[in-house]
């Protein structure tokens, strides 16, 4: 048995078999340019996520087979394919469910501690001086159960998609946003630090109501996808300005920043950003997801490796230098 790391790495353009354990995380029905009915399964262990093609499914395979779940999968093919790792369940494969697994076993994370990511939340939320806007964060909680928004994914698939994402992407958020204020603000003295810490709570909060979990804290649509979580975070503080918690101003600079976080239309954004804040905001919000995508991209590589395939998050076949090394960078 093998992990999903040394697969990859010892995948070649000769198909081979090889058996493995891994949580499935996401499963997709989709059908071939010949027609054929074919599962697409996204599989995970602590080394490596790939995605595995099962052919001709039966009946029983598509009711018993569940993201959130670890099955060992035996006499499964394996090739490169245009550069990408290709994993196939063919005719003579095994797919059995582990009952015995431990889920976190099987997580692929970068996570740190949880507990220290809400303390460092709780701290920085403190440090907003504007008492309307901390009321609008408290409203905001109040809304939902407020566990959750410690405990949800941040996304489906890019990135943060795990157990406590979205509170790891907000304080990343958060502390990289006080950096750059530490550095510019001196500068650009007109920059609204509050601004920016409030939005950055709330600017993907109502990804609360865009999707579900399952027991595994994977994430999969839900009917809030309709409206998306910048126009759910958007209209949240319009109520909040029609309530009296905050004057028009706020609500008008708020409601910018939370629409325009995604930064380019093309990507989602409802508009572009147009004061320093939102800027602020948008590039952060970029630079934390793509930074947790390239890392959890050099989880599964070897120093002086790239990528076979190109990540779809950070937007290019990912390399590991040596020189990235603990021991390297020592030197």
């Amino acid at each position: 048995i093998m992990n999903l790391k040394e697969i990859a790495m010892q995948c070649s353009k000769t198909p081979k078999t090889v058996s493995f354990k891994a949580l499935i995380t996401n499963i997709t029905e989709k059908t071939s340019v010949n027609k054929n009915i074919y599962l697409n399964i996204e599989v995970q262990d602590q080394s490596n996520t790939l995605t595995l093609k099962r052919f001709s499914p039966t009946t029983t395979e598509k009711e018993h087979l569940k993201p959130g779940r670890v099955y060992l999968f035996e006499n499964i093919e394996s090739s490169l394919y245009n550069g990408y790792t290709s994993l196939t369940a063919g005719a003579n494969a095994k797919i059995s469910m582990d009952k015995e697994a431990n889920l976190k076993d099987y997580a692929f994370t970068i996570m740190p501690d949880p507990v220290k990511l809400r303390e460092e939340f709780n701290a920085i939320f403190a440090t907003i001086q504007s008492d309307p806007m901390k009321q609008v964060i408290r409203d905001a909680f109040a809304s939902i159960d407020k566990e959750l928004f410690f405990e949800y994914p941040a996304a489906i698939t890019f990135h943060h998609n795990e157990e406590h994402g979205l509170l790891f992407h907000t304080v990343g958020m958060l502390k990289s946003a006080m950096a750059v204020c530490n550095t510019y603000q001196p500068w650009y003295p007109n920059i609204n630090t509050d601004l920016i810490k409030t939005a950055i709570i709330l600017h993907d909060f109502f990804k609360l109501k865009e999707y579900e979990v399952d027991e595994a804290w994977n994430a999969t649509p839900a009917r809030g996808l309709m409206l998306s979580h910048l126009l759910l975070g958007a209209s949240f503080v319009e109520s909040e300005w029609r309530q009296g918690v905050i004057d028009e101003e706020t609500y008008f600079m708020l409601a910018h920043i939370i629409a325009s976080h995604h930064g380019e239309l093309e990507y989602g954004a409802i508009v572009k950003p147009a004061t320093a804040e939102a800027l602020i905001v948008h590039m952060v919000d970029n630079l934390d997801a793509k930074l947790y995508a390239m890392e959890k991209a050099q989880l599964s590589l070897g120093f002086g490796e790239y990528q076979k395939q190109k990540d779809f998050a950070v937007g290019t076949n990912v390399y590991l230098s040596p020189l990235s090394s603990v021991e390297a960078a020592s030197e």
